[in-house]
Formats: C-alpha cells, structure tokens, sequence
C-alpha cells in the first residue's frame, strides 16, 4: 500500500522531470558571425555594426539568457542583461558596435572590430558557466556558418 506522501513525492519527481525535459528541448546556438563584412574597413560605427555574431533558438521555448556571456578567442566578453531572451525559433544578432537596443538586436558597444578575419573562436556560455555552444572558423571569405 502506498502512502499518500510517497504519492506527492512521485508526482513531484515526475513534474521535475518534465520541466527539466521542457527547458532541455531549448537549444540556443551560434548559427554565424560575420567577420569581415563587405567594402573597405572604414572603422566607422556603421561598417563596425556590420560585423556580428547570430543565435538561433532550435527549441520550442523562449529561453532567459540572464548571465549567459560569448566570448572570442582574445577574451573580450558580451554579458546579456537580466531581461535579455529568445523566442522559440528566434534569431537574436550581436552587433559588435554601438547601437540602439531592441529585442533580437544588441550591441557589443565597441569602438573598433572584433572578430579577427585570419580566424576566431566564439564561446557562449550558460548563466552556470558551462558551454552551450562554440564556433570555431578559420577565416575563409566573410562569414562563418557554425
């Protein structure tokens, strides 16, 4: 015979189990960087803006991505802020200059290019710390598909 709190307990089990399935089935990737845009490299915040790293969420859930980082090779780091997300199925681009703000649209803020055109390697990490995704390219034409 059964005990009811043995019961609860179960059902919990099985409620933790099916939110962790849940939040599992959202995968956020590195789906390309733009490392050397078309035209000369003026410097300007403009050609700067034309360069980017893009995510894609695979998974059917939008995802929170407070204190998730990518990082390059050279260790410059992009932090999301608390109400940063992605939609399920949602591409969200990162700017590496400076820009105006909107959902799927950041911008790293910097003043000069950042994504080496000879070859890079972009981290993106979980609030936890660990690896979500990496891309690593070797500077063959412009953009890297990761």
């Amino acid at each position: 015979m059964y005990s009811l709190r043995r019961i609860v307990v179960a059902l919990g089990s099985i409620a933790l189990l099916l939110a962790g399935t849940a939040s599992a089935s959202a995968a956020i990737k590195i789906k390309e960087i733009e490392f050397n845009p078309p035209g000369r490299d003026t410097g300007t915040n403009t050609h700067i803006n034309e360069e980017y790293i893009m995510f894609v969420n695979t998974g059917g859930t939008t995802v929170m991505l407070n204190h998730w980082t990518v990082r390059d090779a050279d260790g410059n780091v992009f932090r999301f802020g608390s109400d940063d997300r992605i939609p399920a199925h949602a591409e969200l681009m990162i700017h590496t200059g400076r820009g105006s703000e909107a959902a799927l649209h950041k911008y790293w803020g910097l003043r000069r290019y950042l994504w080496d055109n000879g070859g890079d390697r972009a981290t993106l990490r979980r609030a936890d710390g660990s690896v979500a995704d990496r891309c690593l390219y070797a500077g063959a034409g412009s953009t890297a598909m990761c």
